[in-house]
């Protein structure tokens, strides 16, 4: 990385040496308040210069830029107070901040990005680059904390991050409504750091509405916004299939795959991946299955073993578990991340190989440190169906145990089962407090009136 000195040499006047910061007069000297207009009276060419200093300035960031580098535009702009005075007591800065913020972006160094753009909204709180910019780095920040392992957010930084972000998002929402971008990005922090399809599904389709609305004339002039068009599509179907909207999920993937051939937006894989996901859903197994092949085609069995993982599913479900089992086995063990052992361990169940399906959850117990429940709750499972009810007490108690630990809320499946395994045990006090706690915490759980209709039965019963 280059020290300070600027890098790129301009033409040197006679009156300005451009390698060195411009200076007042020696009479004088620049302060961020009254004593800048007394320069700028005291020296006619001041203005001049100082504009001349702010072009040369944005024209070095911009060869940086153009290829890409990040670090030497921070090294050299950053801080911007020290780095050009001139520029900042004279209010000119701005632009330079969100340069410094936007490269400062590409480098993870997220908090500075944020103070830079806060810097250059507290001046110009109307402009869409800087309110667009802000929601974007803090977008970005809350996405690297949810892939990193090294990065670990506070919640209390993380939800005023989200806040922010969607405060942020709106503003640059209404100075630009009929924008694509950032509606399809808040809808992805609804989505995928949130979790809440119901919230993001509006805002992916005011996406798709203002990109269909343009002209042809105004689709060619936006056309970097079209790959969130149809990014907007694909993660609108997304959600849908989660809310089990699946019969329009279906139309939105079929103009996704339609539309996004030449581009490829969207990975070849992902799309026949989610267009068979959507197809098995609806319940057209065969159609799944024959899109789940062609988007196992297009990618490896290391970086794609969720499409393994679906289509043992779809071979399960058409009751072909030998075919599922060696679609699974494709996937190397050393990269078989908890679900596919999961699913592994219901293949081999369907195959009557019970002990062997035991050995895949208690080997993935060692691996998994954050949906370890899950595994419990499947020993506990395939417990109850060797009628070894204590031992499905067992491990829903861990499925518990982890799940209050981990999250600090009970687990609504394991106290179901928890009750189940007491009432098979005759120990019916203790099922009606298991079915009690999950009432309390789930009241719309799902089985919940089946077990509460059999502990009424076995208490009728035991008059």
């Amino acid at each position: 990385m280059p020290n300070a000195a600027k890098i790129i040499a301009y033409p040197v006047k006679e009156h300005k040496d451009t390698d060195a910061p411009v200076k007042a007069p020696e009479h004088t000297s620049i302060a961020p308040a009254d004593d800048f207009f007394s320069v700028l009276a005291a020296d006619p060419q001041f203005s001049k210069r100082i504009q001349q200093t702010l072009k040369d300035s944005l024209a070095e960031i911009n060869m940086l830029r153009a290829e890409n580098r990040w670090e030497d535009i921070v090294s050299l702009y950053y801080p911007v107070q020290e780095k050009c005075p001139e520029l900042h007591a004279a209010g000119l800065d701005i632009q330079i901040r969100s340069e410094l913020a936007f490269a400062m972006g590409h480098i993870n160094q997220h908090e500075k990005a944020i103070a830079e753009y806060m810097a250059c909204i507290e001046q110009q709180p109307e402009a869409f680059r800087y309110q667009s910019g802000l929601a974007y780095t803090l977008y970005d920040y809350l996405f690297l904390a949810q892939k990193s392992k090294s990065l670990c957010l506070p919640h209390h930084t993380r939800k005023l991050l989200i806040n922010n972000a969607h405060m942020a998002f709106q503003k640059a929402q209404q100075l630009r409504e009929m924008g694509v971008t950032n509606y399809y990005r808040e809808g992805m922090l609804y989505k995928s750091i949130q979790a809440k399809p119901n919230d993001a599904v509006p805002l992916f389709k005011t996406a798709i509405a203002n990109w269909e609305a343009y002209s042809t004339e105004e689709q060619e002039r936006y056309i970097m916004q079209k790959k969130y068009y149809i990014k907007s599509l694909y993660n609108l179907a997304s959600c849908l299939l989660a809310l089990g909207v699946n019969a329009e999920a279906r139309g939105l993937l079929e103009k996704c795959l339609s539309l996004d051939v030449k581009s490829a937006y969207i990975s070849q894989h992902n799309k026949l991946y989610a267009y068979g996901k959507v197809l098995f859903a609806l319940g057209n197994k065969h159609e799944a299955l024959q899109s789940l092949q062609q988007a196992a085609a297009h990618t490896d069995t290391k970086d794609g073993d969720y499409i393994q993982e679906l289509l043992a599913r779809v071979y399960l479900a058409l009751r072909e578990p030998e075919k599922a089992l060696i679609e699974l086995e494709k996937v190397p063990a050393f990269v078989q991340k908890p679900y596919l052992s999961w699913c592994k361990s219901d293949v081999l169940r369907a195959l009557g190989r019970n002990e062997d399906a035991k050995a895949i959850l208690l080997h993935c117990l060692k691996k998994d440190g954050r949906s370890r429940h899950v595994t419990h709750l499947r020993l506990a499972t395939l417990a109850y169906d060797q009628q070894l009810y204590p031992e499905v007490l067992h491990w829903t108690q861990n499925a518990l145990d982890f799940h209050q630990g981990k999250y600090g809320n009970p687990c609504a499946d394991a106290l179901f089962w928890c009750a189940i395994a007491h009432m098979r045990m005759g120990s019916m006090e203790n099922a009606a407090q298991a079915a009690d706690d999950l009432k309390a915490y789930r009241p719309n759980y799902h089985f919940l009136p089946k077990l509460l209709a059999l502990l009424e039965q076995a208490k009728i019963n035991s008059l």
